[in-house]
């Protein structure tokens, strides 16, 4: 028998194997490696449509449902209600800590990628949302402290319409606590307070 047989079946077949079968982010990474048909299944969503061509189209139409754990879901109508998942790349940061709508980014990570090339500018996912399903709107606060008391500092927001994707994210924390620098404000002070809000 051959041993590569499993990997033969319909690529139909595969995209349900794969819907059920409870895998995370990090999973669907890994199996895009092990062939050419995974590659294909894990690269082609519900914006590409016309890779597929019309003799695919029910096919293409089956995979928008990995769009959500890959976090590259089109930003739709969001209810207030609606469970936010974060980016495991930044849930799974040593220097994030996280709650249902709000993100707090530790100044320590502007050290720890200053001077390099590498990092979530260049990863892969840096054009994946941060979200899911994806938000379009955030609200920045300093969370500084004094010594004697903290200090809730509005430092901006960020509004995007087609979403905010990881490299988005990363460049405005980046921008934020290099402006902090620069406001003479004691390096590794502010801890970033990130808010999801004005959900549509």
């Amino acid at each position: 028998m051959d041993a590569n047989l499993p990997l033969k079946l319909p690529t139909e077949i595969w995209v349900e194997i794969l819907a059920s079968g409870g895998l995370t982010y990090y999973d669907f990474k890994r199996v895009a490696r092990v062939s050419k048909t995974f590659q294909a299944i894990y690269e082609v969503h519900s914006t590409s449509a016309a890779f597929w061509g019309k003799a695919n189209m029910v096919l293409c139409l089956q995979l928008p449902r990995f769009d959500g754990v890959l976090f590259r879901a089109t930003p739709t109508e969001l209810d207030p209600h609606t469970k936010v998942s974060l980016h495991p790349v930044i849930s799974n940061h040593t220097e994030v800590t996280h709650s249902e709508r709000t993100i707090y980014v530790s100044p320590n990570i502007l050290y720890l990628d200053r001077g390099k090339r590498s990092g979530l500018f260049t990863l892969s996912c840096a054009n994946e949302f941060i979200t899911y399903p994806p938000i379009k709107f955030l609200s920045f606060d300093y969370l500084v402290d004094s010594g004697l008391y903290d200090l809730d500092v509005f430092a901006g927001t960020m509004e995007i319409r087609t979403g905010i994707t990881v490299k988005d994210f990363w460049k405005k924390i980046r921008a934020l606590f290099i402006a902090e620098e620069r406001l003479s404000m004691a390096p590794g002070a502010a801890l970033m307070c990130v808010t999801m809000c004005k959900m549509d």
